[in-house]
């Protein structure tokens, strides 16, 4: 049995969340500290190999309007780099507000920024990957 990887990509961290094995729901993973490219794809690799993973869904930060902004370029050119060498699909998903979402229900449940700060990743990477869940189970391809 297989899974999807979420991914919230960022050059400070990357958040993380994993679909259960019927593709219906995500939950969070975890965050990782974003070292290097190299670093990134070894975790990467292994995260693959362990947890059976089929496809990974990258947040792609589009501005408001639809537009590509600098932070969706970096996710762009990163993806493309890390295609290379992991043979995996990887899907670029529009993440629009996914850091707002994941603030407003951080913010009903842990009372510290701090605290906030170290969960916020993981949790946009889940909003991320249940939003192409949703799409996916609705006959949308």
């Amino acid at each position: 049995m297989a899974v999807f990887l979420g991914v919230d990509f960022g050059l400070k961290r990357v958040g993380l969340a994993l679909s259960d094995y019927q593709e219906t729901f995500a939950v969070p993973l975890t965050i990782h500290q974003y070292r290097s490219k190299e670093y990134l794809i070894d975790y990467l690799h292994n995260l693959i190999d362990s947890r059976n993973i089929k496809k990974l869904i990258f947040g792609l930060p589009l501005n408001s309007d639809g537009t590509e902004g600098k932070k969706a370029k970096e996710t762009i050119r990163y993806v493309d780099d890390l295609s290379h060498y992991i043979s995996e699909p990887i899907v670029l998903w529009d993440e629009r507000y996914s850091t707002q979402e994941a603030e407003t229900r951080l913010s009903q449940i842990v009372q510290t920024k701090k605290k906030m700060k170290k969960h916020l990743d993981s949790i946009a990477a889940q909003i991320i990957l249940q939003s192409y869940l949703d799409h996916h189970s609705n006959g949308f391809n």
